[in-house]
């Protein structure tokens, strides 16, 4: 498998809002932090956050 060149990570951590993305999938996130939280959507019944995502 080819591996992505760092500097496309780099370039894609700066320009998408991970928190947005999230949401736009239909999840709420929490503050927890300085981090964000939230119910893991892979696991049924789980409604403790799980799920975290740095700011």
């Amino acid at each position: 498998m080819a591996r992505i060149p760092d500097t496309e990570i780099e370039r894609l951590r700066t320009s998408i809002n991970l928190v947005r993305l999230i949401e736009a999938d239909g999840l709420t996130l929490k503050r927890t932090g300085k981090d964000w939280a939230c119910a893991c959507p892979f696991h049924d019944g789980d409604n403790e956050p799980s799920l975290s995502t740095p700011k």
